[in-house]
């Protein structure tokens, strides 16, 4: 199950997500001392030909933060496909 909490650190703060089992999750970036985003939305699984789909609904995006220093964007959603072995790197924008 991908139920629980995560966190990255990039971009000289820390994105905190925990996905819950009721099919919500919170993602929040806090940078240096700030909180930037709070964000809530809802999760869902699908099971695909050979690998599963989890969607995030909505999401914030930190691709241009991270890269290029600008503020994150929200968007509709986010989709990442994973395996039983191990979760691909990189999320598709919906």
């Amino acid at each position: 199950m991908i139920c629980g909490s995560y966190q990255g650190q990039y971009n000289h703060g820390i994105e905190y997500i925990e996905i819950r089992s009721v099919g919500t999750f919170s993602q929040r970036f806090v940078q240096r001392g700030v909180t930037i985003y709070d964000l809530e939305g809802k999760w869902s699984l699908e099971r695909m030909q050979d690998h599963w789909l989890v969607r995030f609904e909505p999401f914030m995006d930190l691709e241009m933060a991270i890269l290029k220093g600008q503020s994150p964007k929200r968007i509709t959603g986010r989709e990442a496909a994973f395996t039983k072995i191990s979760l691909k790197y990189g999320f598709l924008e919906i």
